[in-house]
Parts: C-alpha cells; structure tokens; sequence
C-alpha cells in the first residue's frame, strides 16, 4: 500500500492520543510546534481543528494549491485509510524540513507513515507542504 499527499494535507478528525502520551518529543522550535500541532489537529475530536490549523499556520501558497473542498476531501480520505495518527519517531529535523515516522490505528500492522513537513522561511515560518508516504 502506498499513500502519497503532497502540497497541502487535509488531514482528519480521529479520536484523540495526547502528543505528551507518545513520549516522542519534536524540537522546540517553531517548526517542531508547527508539526506537533498538525499531530494534534489530525487527532482533534472536533471536525474543524485540522481546518483551522491550515488556516492559521500553512503558507499563503500551500493553501492555494487545494480549495477547501479538496482538503476536506483528503481529510476524509487520510481518516478513512489511517485513522488515528501516533508519532513514533522525530527521524529529522531542520529550518526547512521536519521528517516524523507515525502508525495509524487502522492501517495493517508493521505499515508506517513517512510524515514530510517543508517549511518557509519567513518568520514565523509556515508549513509550505505536507507528503505523506507509507513505509
């Protein structure tokens, strides 16, 4: 199975797994913040969390890419083929580049999720682009 997002993820609304509960710490700068919150966004409970996290903190171009149709609709689709997403591993980190390896509650077991963030370089920095590829 291989699952490849690029752009702009639309992610989903999944019951919630607290990021403190996955003992897997992102870097404490505004990029790890911003890839944390995503996590956290994708496991909200209420449906409009991931929205209102694009809004706020991906780039002015990234949001262009998709209309919010196509995000809710890639919010589905992410739901419906992952499910809850858990953090296993921070594998890198940089300015512009946050790499996280991530299990979903549905997919078979053994089957991870390769999370690639790409940032701007403005200040503060914005998610520029979310891919997202099964391992």
């Amino acid at each position: 199975m291989r699952m490849i997002w690029s752009g702009v993820v639309a992610a989903v609304t999944l019951a919630v797994q607290p990021l403190a509960a996955q003992q897997v710490q992102f870097p404490d700068t505004p990029q790890g913040r911003l890839a944390a919150g995503f996590f956290a966004a994708v496991n909200a409970t209420d449906e409009e969390a991931l929205s209102r996290f694009q809004q706020a903190n991906f780039s002015e171009a990234a949001l262009k890419r998709r209309s919010p149709e196509e995000r809710a609709a890639r919010n589905r689709q992410l739901r419906e083929s992952a499910g809850t997403l858990t953090v296993l591993q921070v594998q890198s980190a940089s300015a512009t580049q946050i790499v996280v390896l991530a299990s979903g509650s549905v997919l078979p077991e053994g089957v991870r999720l390769s999370v690639t963030f790409g940032f701007t370089g403005g200040e503060p920095p914005k998610i520029d682009s979310v891919q997202i590829q099964s391992q």
